[in-house]
């Protein structure tokens, strides 16, 4: 059998092979989503947006007759200043974003005191099974305990898909892919990295023992690690001359190894990961170093990244706040331009122009560029060598009189 081989199996033993009987995998399904979670990739990809996320303040606006303010003394903005008391903006916003990545859904508890939200703590979503009463309104049951859409926010990504009750999460519906990168992961480590040898593959021989039976079961098992004792020992009748004797109610072959089967197996690891950023709508710039690069800027890339990974998460968040706890003339936005931003020389000028045009005024301006306002610094600016031809105030026929 060739180091290959393992990967060209028949559709039923392909089938028992992502589940996990031949390197001890389990599949991540709804319910044990942790699995997925802890292949290094996808906690890679994870991390890298709920920390992008975590960096994004959010701010609640309001309309008014002079135009859009911030809204600085509202309830809302100081929950997301301080969201309650054991967790910063960062660290509850990071983790909001990964229950989105990982399980397709948050669910925020709102702690309320006389009907106002003081506080806001996060349910992990494994915990919560989601359902609907009588009238259509969604129910969240936590630890026995049913909750309403009063006491709990559900916050919903859709990217990949919603069932009209809750979110898919990618980690489901793309856990054939995570798999396979673990059972490659876990192919290189076990046929490489324990020394470039050939290897044996011993399996349950099914003719001869029935797995289901958990008492003969484990008599084989007493009977397998005190073979292997005495393998590893030398006390078998194997030698280094003479055929490995398969243990009892196994089956044993021989997996040689040619001499590009370990640069195979890394570069099908290689694709494998790429496959998983892109699962994730990260470049494979950003997580791979010596990635080809298939953009011309550093701002392209990251303006790529923003608008394709971390957009529809804060998106999903934003709208969640605005349809279900804020109401007119009140709204949620963030600024996006920091992260795109990579220039800050370029920024500068950039608001001095509209500074100077008339377009910003001084105090506009000192925001953008996160200092504190000034007396006096509502103010534009409007350049004394411009002005208006005719008076915009009359006709156009009077002014060319």
């Amino acid at each position: 059998m060739s180091v290959l081989d393992i990967f060209k199996r028949s559709k039923v033993e392909e089938r028992d092979f992502y589940k996990g009987e031949y390197f001890g995998f389990s599949t991540p399904t709804a319910s044990n989503l942790t699995s997925a979670e802890r292949n290094p990739v996808v906690a890679s990809c994870v991390s890298r947006v709920s920390s992008t996320v975590s960096t994004l303040p959010l701010h609640v606006h309001v309309h008014t007759p002079s135009g859009v303010k911030e809204a600085w003394s509202h309830w809302m903005q100081r929950l997301f200043d301080s969201p309650n008391p054991e967790e910063t903006p960062s660290v509850f916003f990071s983790s909001v974003a990964r229950q989105l990545l990982v399980y397709g859904n948050c669910y925020i508890r709102l702690l309320r005191n006389s009907g106002e939200i003081i506080a806001m703590k996060i349910i992990d979503g494994k915990d919560v099974i989601v359902g609907r009463n009588a009238n259509g309104m969604k129910t969240f049951s936590v630890d026995g305990t049913k909750l309403t859409e009063t006491e709990v926010l559900h916050i919903v990504l859709p990217t990949n898909g919603y069932n009209g009750t809750v979110g898919i999460p990618v980690t489901q519906t793309f856990s054939d892919i995570i798999m396979l990168n673990n059972v490659i992961r876990h192919f290189i480590r076990v046929m490489f990295e324990g020394g470039y040898s050939d290897k044996y593959y011993i399996e349950l021989d099914k003719d001869k023992f029935d797995p289901m039976d958990a008492k003969k079961f484990q008599q084989m098992y007493e009977k397998f690690i005190e073979f292997m004792q005495k393998f590893v020992a030398g006390q078998t009748d194997s030698s280094v001359n003479a055929p490995i004797i398969a243990p009892p109610a196994t089956k044993i072959s021989t997996i040689s190894m040619p001499r590009n089967a370990e640069q195979q197996a890394r570069e099908m690891l290689l694709d494998s990961n790429k496959e998983i950023y892109s699962l994730f709508h990260i470049p494979a710039e950003i997580m791979v170093d010596d990635a080809k690069g298939v953009y011309s800027t550093l701002n392209a890339r990251t303006t790529d990244y923003i608008n394709s990974a971390v957009r529809p998460i804060v998106d999903a968040i934003v709208q969640a706040f605005n349809r279900f706890l804020l109401g007119t003339p009140y709204f949620v936005d963030v600024d996006y331009d920091e992260l795109t931003e990579t220039d800050r020389e370029k920024k500068v000028n950039n608001i001095v122009l509209l500074l100077n045009s008339g377009l910003l005024s001084i105090n506009e301006a000192r925001k953008a560029l996160h200092y504190d306002a000034i007396e006096g610094g509502d103010s534009y600016i409007l350049p004394l060598n411009k002005g208006y031809i005719t008076d915009p105030s009359k006709d156009e026929s009077e002014g060319d009189k």
